[in-house]
């Protein structure tokens, strides 16, 4: 098994405020660029009686200089030379925590908002050398993922690596998780521990752009070559399909090439093992895809729910949801995730669609665009599209297969 270690992750730090031990446990928490919900989230962990790392992955915001002005008495605080994505951000807490000698840590971020106030003690009152606790995750009504209120002991991390800073972002937490399950495999006597204790995250939220494509498709075929969620052909078979499909149809729909840009580069970075990051960013950080004369709403959850229960919902993250039970399925009016995303191909099937921008379960609102699509215009678009797909398909799956790294 493959153990990954930010080895030179000290020559990365560009400030730093630490703190004499105090506590067996750390949490750390993860922010960038959002100094609001740092100022919220900090009255929370300043009544924990454990440690706790806040590592600002070189924020522009003034995060770094409100922490350690009003709080460097009660937190470690790192600021990062750059910004290393969620994977590079996690990666230094962990290495930082093992370099501490903790016994154990409780990973999450800044925007992931306790509901239950004595989560930390809960998940603290649990722990146990061959445990690992989790909190539940509010919206989808179920575990947390590996990001969010899991609490760890720190030996996992020597055994199994850290987050792959590699990767940068997305899909980075699912090989982690994918590592970890692997090594829990060989050890019968460890257990995984679930409390009644709820935090929040966005499902959907505002940010990212297009610029999030890239790392989905070359992050995503290299996680399928090394572990599979169905199996290595079928995963890879459909990445590749579902984005390229994406591509070929934005450039037609949207006279916008970034997308096929971006799966090129996506599948050249993956076949070759590399995993720049700075300069996609650069390369692709100012590019928007959004439907032509929109307007952006914004209305309560159960507004929104009672003027669209009788559209289909076709949005992958929020069928997962709480709300998943809550539309009908009338198949020309359909209820989509983000405008930006390979997924969108399948919402311009519809006559009338709703592309939810952001959803906000704690504050109860959502905003979104209501677009009037040309149907006729569009499924001609999604059929060249996907005969341009399939035709490169058949040649690329194979060459994928055979080249991709396991």
């Amino acid at each position: 098994m493959s153990i990954y270690r930010f080895n030179d992750w000290k020559e990365y730090i560009g400030d730093e405020n630490s703190l004499d031990k105090a506590s067996d446990t750390v949490v750390i928490i993860l922010a960038f660029n959002q100094i609001e919900m740092v100022k919220s989230i900090s009255k929370f962990y300043e009544k924990q009686e454990i440690d706790v790392l806040f590592v600002d992955n070189n924020s522009n915001d003034g995060t770094y200089d409100f922490l350690k002005n009003t709080y460097c008495e009660k937190f470690n605080i790192i600021k990062t030379k750059e910004n290393l994505g969620g994977a590079g951000g996690f990666a230094i807490g962990q290495e930082w925590a093992m370099s501490r000698k903790y016994d154990f840590c409780i990973l999450t971020e800044e925007d992931a908002l306790p509901i239950d106030k004595d989560i930390i003690v809960e998940l603290v009152k649990n722990k146990g050398i061959n445990k690992r606790v989790r909190a539940k995750f509010y919206e989808l009504n179920q575990p947390s993922f590996s990001l969010h209120f899991n609490l760890y002991p720190i030996w996992l991390f020597e055994r199994v690596g850290v987050m792959n800073k590699e990767l940068f972002f997305r899909a980075d937490d699912w090989e982690f998780e994918q590592r970890l399950q692997k090594f829990l495999k060989t050890q019968p006597d460890f257990k995984t521990i679930d409390i009644d204790k709820k935090y929040s995250h966005p499902l959907i939220k505002k940010g990212f752009g297009m610029m999030a494509n890239y790392f989905a498709i070359r992050n995503g075929l290299f996680v399928y070559s090394q572990f599979p969620k169905k199996n290595r052909l079928f995963d890879i078979s459909r990445a590749v399909i579902k984005d390229l499909w994406n591509g070929f149809f934005t450039s037609m729909n949207d006279k916008q090439g970034t997308s096929l840009i971006q799966f090129k580069d996506g599948v050249e970075d993956a076949l070759a093992q590399k995993f720049p990051y700075k300069e996609k960013i650069d390369k692709f950080k100012t590019y928007k895809l959004e439907p032509t004369n929109y307007q952006y709403r914004e209305l309560s959850i159960d507004d929104f729910i009672n003027q669209y229960s009788k559209y289909t919902l076709k949005s992958e993250l929020l069928l997962t949801s709480i709300i998943k039970d809550k539309f009908g399925n009338v198949s020309d009016s359909i209820v989509s995730g983000k405008y930006n995303g390979s997924g969108r191909v399948l919402a311009f099937f519809a006559k009338n669609i709703v592309f939810v921008e952001e959803i906000d379960f704690i504050n109860k609102k959502v905003i979104f665009i209501n677009y009037k699509n040309n149907r006729a215009k569009s499924i001609t678009k999604l059929s060249i599209s996907l005969l341009l797909t399939l035709l490169i398909s058949v040649f690329l799956i194979p060459y994928l297969m055979l080249n991709l790294k396991k």
